[in-house]
């Protein structure tokens, strides 16, 4: 099995077989070939990934965050305070689009290494924001991996989605170029924007595109993000449109 790089099951289907004949008790080939349904409910993922990433050590300073971002964002009224804490400091959808790209690739553990990677930076970077998707685009599109197994090569964003790499490259170079309007006053955010969309796009999530507000939710920034933050839902709601159809236009 070794030399031929089987799976590991082969290898404990080996071991049990001798398991068998010597009637020696091997507990490596015996807790291998448990069928434990680890994934089976949709719940479980979510408790293993979080679980992995992150430690919440002060849950007090949770509530003040809720409090904040209902006033400006749908979501965290539409999940529930509860749900907020479970997640906390991820945005909920973005982990469910990490795992649809995941599938892409390889296996589920670079979603893992995508929110860890993250989670890492916005820590270095001292952030007190919570975690989102176009937060991860980095991570994601410079993601290479050796697949495990027999399959040869490299599993890369950019190279297995060329084509629509090229386009959201091509977005981003119209919005560096923009000399005047919206597009240049908020070409950071409008960035964030394209960036969510693609991430949407290649995990074949929302097919017919998302809402106004479903993008508001997952850029996750305020009208006046850089001065105060006192807009409220419907502000923000009316910001994202402007730049949502400027961004069509273009």
């Amino acid at each position: 099995a070794k030399t031929h790089c089987l799976p590991v099951w082969t290898i404990c289907s080996a071991q049990q077989a001798l398991e068998s004949k010597m009637g020696v008790k091997n507990m490596i080939a015996n807790d291998r070939l448990k069928n434990v349904a680890l994934l089976q409910d949709e719940s479980n993922f979510y408790d293993i990934v979080l679980s992995r990433v992150r430690t919440i050590s002060q849950p007090n300073s949770i509530d003040p965050y809720f409090e904040d971002y209902h006033k400006g964002f749908t979501w965290p009224d539409a999940i529930g305070s509860e749900t907020f804490k479970r997640f906390f400091p991820f945005y909920k959808p973005a982990i469910d689009v990490l795992r649809a790209v995941s599938y892409n690739l390889t296996t589920l553990r670079s979603s893992v290494h995508f929110m860890h990677q993250t989670l890492k930076t916005q820590r270095k970077a001292k952030s007190n924001e919570l975690i989102t998707l176009w937060q991860m685009f980095d991570d994601v599109v410079s993601y290479e991996e050796d697949p495990s197994g027999t399959t040869a090569g490299i599993a890369a964003i950019s190279s297995k989605f060329n084509d629509e790499y090229k386009a959201y490259q091509a977005g981003d170079r119209i919005i560096g170029q923009a000399t005047k309007g919206r597009l240049k006053v908020y070409a950071s955010r409008c960035k964030k924007i394209i960036k969510t969309l693609f991430l949407y796009f290649i995990a074949k999530m929302h097919p017919n595109g998302l809402s106004v507000e479903e993008v508001m939710n997952s850029v996750m920034e305020w009208a006046d993000h850089d001065k105060g933050q006192k807009a409220d839902i419907k502000d923000n709601l009316d910001h994202y449109e402007v730049l949502l159809d400027e961004l069509a236009k273009e």
